[in-house]
């Protein structure tokens, strides 16, 4: 399973290497373009432009950094995890077969409990703790299709505080209940933007800042992922203005 990891390692960077080439050559393009611009204005979108897509190309590289490391981290649980002795405990270390995987842990009982890794016949795995058969503690889930979840568990079900980096690249950070977004985090979109504020069932409810990839900042209240009332936005030369939803 440390091939399958590798695997999904290498072919991130790839990804990112080939984003990165297509990047490079439309600023390039873009650069191109400008010298053959007289108007000052003109210029100046062109230049935001740029600077747009050269901070997408440093905050991918952070998000490639990250999805990365913590596939790593799971890598060396695997390993970690694999190669358990079996010194007396009151807990032992058990290789049982369901219909859906495989479980390589700890066990009490007959049942997963302590730490263990389970293999899914999809080819997703979840590693870290159990509690009488149940994710619970803390833990780390690889869904087959790219997604990546780390952090609290409870009753097989995410719970406290998690990070969950999704296939296209967007990252979650904050508080989870019964598998859902809920309490206070920070959602990073892929494409610059990112939300930091509350959440209530998988929404933005509550209080937030929308950080726009411009430097502008907007903040306001959210009803089911819909803004309300006023909304105080910040630009990044210091002009406030409000709007009214």
């Amino acid at each position: 399973m440390e091939k399958e990891v590798d695997f999904i390692i290498n072919l991130n960077k790839k990804n990112f290497e080939n984003n990165k080439d297509i990047l490079f050559k439309v600023i390039n393009s873009l650069k191109e373009i400008i010298i053959n611009i007289e108007n000052d204005k003109e210029v100046e979108k062109i230049e935001n432009i740029i600077n747009i897509l050269n901070k997408l190309l440093i905050d991918s590289k952070k998000k490639l950094d990250m999805k990365n490391k913590s596939l790593e981290e799971l890598k060396l649980k695997i390993k970690k995890n694999i190669n358990i002795n079996k010194e007396a405990n009151s807990k032992k270390v058990e290789e049982q077969f369901f219909t859906n995987g495989k479980y390589i842990g700890e066990t009490l009982n007959g049942k997963r409990h302590g730490k263990g890794i389970y293999f899914f016949n999809n080819g997703d795995i979840y590693n870290g703790e159990w509690k009488n058969d149940k994710s619970d503690g803390r833990g780390a889930y690889y869904y087959k299709g790219g997604d990546f979840y780390e952090g609290d568990w409870r009753n097989d079900k995410f719970e406290g505080k998690g990070i969950y980096i999704y296939n296209n690249g967007d990252i979650y950070d904050g508080d989870y209940v019964n598998n859902s977004r809920h309490g206070k985090g920070i959602y990073y979109f892929s494409n610059g933007p990112r939300f930091e504020g509350d959440w209530k069932n998988n929404l933005k409810d509550g209080q937030g800042i929308y950080f726009f990839n411009n430097g502008d900042r907007q903040v306001g209240d959210y009803v089911a992922d819909n803004k309300v009332g006023k909304h105080i936005t910040i630009t990044k030369s210091g002009v406030v203005f409000t709007d009214e939803y």
